[in-house]
């Protein structure tokens, strides 16, 4: 099974988000836009940690070790812009970027990290708090000037979630299809 870690950002941030990206579709030009596999909407979430193919001999295993982790009493998430990895200029997936002040995502991302420890799974990257709204899929450029309009139209939206999901994501032909297996509160 192919799984991830996620924190749902709830349908009014997915809305928010999915008429973001409508924006940037528009402002940045057909070509440009049509370069974009845009997610929607209801794919939408903030990805904590990345599991992989998993074996279903630990899986029961994993579910129970991952329901022994103390969640904080909530996560509150705010934006810090719409971005790029790696960076504008050479965008390969376009994200909203968001920041957790008093480091309770951070700390969630700490124990899970220890979780996964213990079944020989380590994390591809560090922990980023984005949300992807679109993988590219031949090389665009997005202008500097067009990121900062949007970002100066929606300075301020956000989320707080008291929990973290279990996903499985199955590949198919028309792209990944998302199941979730486990909600952790």
């Amino acid at each position: 099974m192919r799984l991830f870690l996620a924190i749902n950002p709830g349908e009014e941030t997915q809305r928010k988000l999915d008429s973001i990206k409508e924006e940037i579709i528009i402002k940045s030009g057909k070509e440009t836009a049509s370069a974009i596999k845009w997610e929607p909407a209801n794919k939408l979430h903030l990805t904590l940690f990345f599991l992989g193919e998993i074996k279903n001999e630990i899986y029961n295993g994993l579910i129970k070790s991952l329901s022994g982790i103390k969640l904080p009493e909530e996560i509150i998430f705010r934006s810090s812009g719409i971005n790029a990895f790696p960076n504008l200029r050479n965008p390969r997936v376009i994200i909203a970027g968001f920041k957790n002040e008093d480091g309770a995502a951070e700390h969630l991302y700490s124990e899970v990290v220890k979780v996964m420890g213990e079944y020989n799974i380590s994390a591809e990257r560090g922990f980023k708090p984005h949300i992807t709204l679109g993988r590219v899929k031949r090389p665009i450029r997005l202008s500097n000037e067009m990121i900062n309009e949007i970002n100066n139209l929606h300075p301020e939206y956000g989320f707080t979630s008291k929990s973290f999901e279990l996903i499985q994501s199955k590949l198919t032909p028309q792209g990944s299809v998302y199941k979730v297996l486990k909600i952790f509160l």
